[in-house]
């Protein structure tokens, strides 16, 4: 995937850009990031979601995202 200069491999958001592509619809995502495939051993049968870092990334997105829809709610009423 370097060869190809990747920098991040997401796919759920990939279908929701497309959709509100073709319908004209605009869209947006908060992801948080809780590795690197590039550059780690770890698989996803490795992998722990409950790591400290993982929950802490989380709950800081959820705010953030609730805060960006208070405001997007408030500048279209």
């Amino acid at each position: 995937m370097s060869e190809a200069n990747v920098k991040a491999v997401e796919m759920e958001c990939a279908a929701l850009f497309h959709i509100g592509s073709l319908r004209q619809i605009k869209t947006g995502a908060m992801l948080a990031v809780d590795g690197n495939v590039l550059h780690t051993k770890e698989s996803a049968v490795t992998f722990n979601p409950h790591q400290e870092e993982v929950q802490q990334a989380t709950k800081q997105a959820i705010q953030i995202a609730l805060d960006a829809l208070i405001q997007v709610d408030d500048e279209f009423n």
